[in-house]
């Protein structure tokens, strides 16, 4: 099973390949920001339905939401700052029981350093004011890339993310797909580690892109370096699944 990452800014078309090459290249796929969105997802629906507080205002959000199906992940939500107090605090209580792989215990997770946070002391929430005292307007994207950066890796464990994706890769190494596919690398230490584990990397590229403002470091995009592969999309669909066939069918990653 060869290792893939497909990386591109956000508009880029990187998630359209990462999509086909695992609807039709017998992949399996792991998402770095499949725990934020679930996370995040199921405590925005548990703060917004909260009976004790009237928070009407906030529209009705589900998973697809945060997975940007059907729904403008850049779109504004009206939230007061104990909203998303009370949203990340939540999120981070799920983060701290996550299990990894299946049939792992909380004990072996802790032992690999899975939990980033074990409680919320005080400290910790006044980590958690500060970073929300420095954003505004928030939307889905916003609210994933803080509890994603700015929260988990920024103040508790940099590398927690690359830790589950390594659990889950050396879990399924063996298995009999083609490919095992992270569409969703955005900074530099986590390309460095799929890169230290042999990966292939293929970034996608736009021109369009260049007008999409996002100052945010997980758009910041990431350097080609030799022997990278570059998917230029500026054309059609079609010539860009073309392109992907070409590349993965030859055998040429």
């Amino acid at each position: 099973m060869k290792l893939i990452s497909i990386v591109g800014i956000k508009r880029s078309g990187k998630d359209t390949v990462a999509n086909y090459v695992i609807e039709n290249m017998d992949s399996v796929k792991f998402q770095l920001a499949g725990p934020i969105k679930k996370y995040l997802a199921e405590a925005y629906e548990y703060i917004s339905d909260d009976p004790v507080f009237d928070r009407s205002y906030m529209p009705k959000l589900d998973f697809n939401c945060f997975e940007g199906i059907g729904y403008d992940r850049e779109e504004i939500i009206p939230l007061k700052p104990y909203d998303v107090i009370d949203i990340f605090e939540n999120a981070i209580v799920k983060l701290n029981n996550i299990l990894p792989i299946p049939g792992m215990d909380v004990r072996t997770a802790y032992h690999y350093g899975l939990t980033p946070v074990q409680y919320l002391s005080e400290e910790t929430k006044d980590q958690l004011f500060e970073v929300i005292n420095k954003n505004n307007n928030w939307s889905v994207r916003r609210l994933m890339q803080t509890l994603g950066t700015d929260i988990i890796v920024n103040q508790f464990d940099k590398m927690y993310w690359v830790k589950l994706f390594a659990l889950d890769y050396f879990d399924k190494i063996y298995s009999d797909a083609k490919y095992y596919v992270v569409p969703d690398v955005r900074q530099t230490h986590e390309i460095d580690s799929l890169r230290a584990m042999g990966a292939t990397i293929i970034h996608v590229v736009r021109s369009e892109t260049g007008q999409v403002q996002d100052s945010h470091i997980t758009e910041a995009g990431l350097p080609i370096l030799p022997g990278d592969v570059v998917v230029e999309n500026n054309g059609t669909l079609s010539e860009l699944y073309t392109t992907i066939d070409k590349l993965l069918g030859n055998k040429n990653v």
